[in-house]
């Protein structure tokens, strides 16, 4: 499957850049989307045209790794770590907790 638009960043405001132009009060637009995403790429092109939306999935936290991932980052042997999702550096901070970020993040590398 080929996508017919592929906005250059990954973000709803690019997706509606390529889209607000190209739609018209006669098109309808499926969404198919988690629970917890924003609202943003709905709420525009709802100004444009009829947009149906499908929560597809919805993410939990799950904390049962919270002694884990905290040992680890004790360890000091994580020199990076790699987020898929705005909800998982939210989930994240949820489960280990802001102060044991803060505590070691130098607040230059907080980008």
């Amino acid at each position: 499957m080929i996508a017919d638009i592929v906005p250059e960043k990954f973000v709803a405001e690019a997706m509606y850049e390529e889209l607000k132009n190209k739609l018209n009060s006669n098109d309808s637009i499926l969404i198919p989307r988690g629970a917890n995403s924003r609202d943003f790429l709905v709420d525009k092109l709802s100004e444009i045209c009829t947009v149906k939306e499908v929560h597809t999935y919805k993410t939990e936290i799950e904390d049962k790794y919270k002694e884990e991932i905290i040992a680890l980052l004790n360890e000091n042997n994580v020199d990076y770590i790699t987020f898929t999702s705005s909800s998982t550096v939210s989930n994240f901070i949820d489960i280990i907790g802001v102060d044991n970020i803060l505590e070691r993040a130098d607040v230059g590398d907080m980008r």
